[in-house]
């Protein structure tokens, strides 16, 4: 290995280290309002070199957001699978989205906020939403489905993912903004994101 390639390794795995350690800052006691200066403090790195990183804490964060899509598209890739249906899939698929926002609140909470952030492929420059791993995901699972004829065909494909994404989104907010409305009317929350993913899987479901 030349110099030149230790270095660019050395600056991603400092990079890699900076983000290791402000997701446990932010998603930690203070929260987002930690500020740089606590970061710099807990990585016992000078503000001057976090910002040859990352230029303020805005860009932190929307690469945590980013972060957060990739370990929900790992996850959600096991849920390919050429031995189920499309419609089985989705199924699945909702599981692991509900899980996964459980188990990992913050990136959940960063997804939210930054999902319609559009970012520029380092090859091509092609504009593409930052969710664009995980829609793609969802594409491929509902092409499968409408081929093998488990999911209806009379809505296109973007369509759907739309639809899909959308309507997650929503519920996912109304739970993490309205909590209180839930709490008053006594409505589980998980049943809630499970009763509704039941709700749009009967709508998916082609009619045979």
């Amino acid at each position: 290995m030349g110099i030149k390639e230790r270095k660019i390794r050395e600056k991603e795995l400092r990079r890699k280290e900076i983000l290791e350690a402000a997701g446990k800052l932010f998603s930690g006691k203070k929260g987002m309002d930690a500020t740089m200066d606590d970061l710099a403090e807990c990585t016992e790195l000078g503000k001057g070199t976090l910002y040859l990183y990352f230029p303020n804490k805005e860009s932190i964060l929307e690469a945590l957001a980013e972060k957060g899509i990739n370990l929900l598209r790992k996850r959600l890739s096991r849920v390919l699978d050429d031995s189920k249906t499309g419609v089985e899939q989705i199924s699945d698929n909702g599981d692991v989205f509900v899980t996964f926002m459980q188990e990992k609140p913050f990136y959940g909470s960063l997804i939210l906020k930054y999902e319609k952030t559009i970012l520029k492929a380092p090859e091509t420059e092609e504009k593409l939403l930052m969710v664009e791993p995980v829609l793609d995901i969802l594409g491929k699972i509902l092409e499968k489905g409408q081929t093998d004829g488990s999911i209806r065909n009379d809505i296109g494909i973007k369509e759907l993912v739309a639809i899909l994404w959308s309507q997650m989104l929503g519920v996912l907010n109304t739970l993490s903004g309205r909590k209180e409305i839930l709490e008053i009317y006594g409505v589980d929350t998980e049943w809630i994101i499970r009763g509704h993913y039941r709700v749009i899987m009967s709508g998916l479901v082609s009619e045979k």
